[in-house]
């Protein structure tokens, strides 16, 4: 794969900071594999968590993974606590995924602890996935690339979502829209 092939593979994501952006939120992503290094979007003292799907994986989970996956987001969610007290998180909910179906009750048992943690003031909770997939958790078509990763329309039903806490959060979009064209590649607008 190609430095432009990757680039274009998190097209996505990079369309996505670029809309935050012109709501006036200052993202930074962080991409990473496990619990213990979530994603994050530091955003202006703010952060949103999306953590927990490669721990799930493809197989079944019994309660005890149900339980150890629970127990490693509520580290993250202390440890950001800690770390900025006057911080607002938001947790996202752990989206549906179809690379194997059987996985749904462990998701929707974690996503069901991970909303106990919210406290609707410092610890806010988001779950998109009633518009990602129907009751059973199959994915509506276009949301997911890969059955596992967002694509542009799975980030828009994240980000519609994220937008009325954003607005409330750090009120309206700026008057003026700082933000990049969404190429994918910060370093585009150089090369004009």
């Amino acid at each position: 794969m190609t430095m432009v092939d990757l680039l274009e593979k998190h097209r996505p994501i990079a369309d996505r900071i670029a809309r935050m952006l012109a709501m006036g939120v200052n993202a930074v992503g962080v991409t990473n594999d496990k619990v213990l290094s979530p994603t994050r979007a530091i955003i202006n003292g703010r952060e949103t968590i999306l953590a927990g799907t490669n721990n799930v994986g493809r197989e079944v989970g019994n309660e005890a993974k149900v339980a150890d996956v629970t127990r490693g987001l509520k580290a993250i969610v202390d440890r950001c606590r800690a770390k900025a007290p006057n911080a607002t998180l938001v947790l996202t909910a752990i989206f549906p995924r179809n690379d194997n179906p059987a996985v749904v009750p462990t998701l929707n048992a974690i996503n069901a602890g991970l909303a106990r943690l919210a406290d609707g003031k410092k610890v806010r909770f988001l779950d998109v996935n009633a518009k990602l997939a129907d009751a059973d958790g199959k994915l509506f078509d276009g949301m997911m690339g890969d059955r596992l990763h967002p694509s542009l329309k799975g980030y828009q039903v994240w980000a519609d979502g994220l937008k009325p806490i954003l607005m409330e959060l750090l009120g309206p979009p700026a008057a003026t829209d700082h933000a990049p064209p969404p190429t994918g590649d910060p370093s585009a607008a150089a090369k004009k």
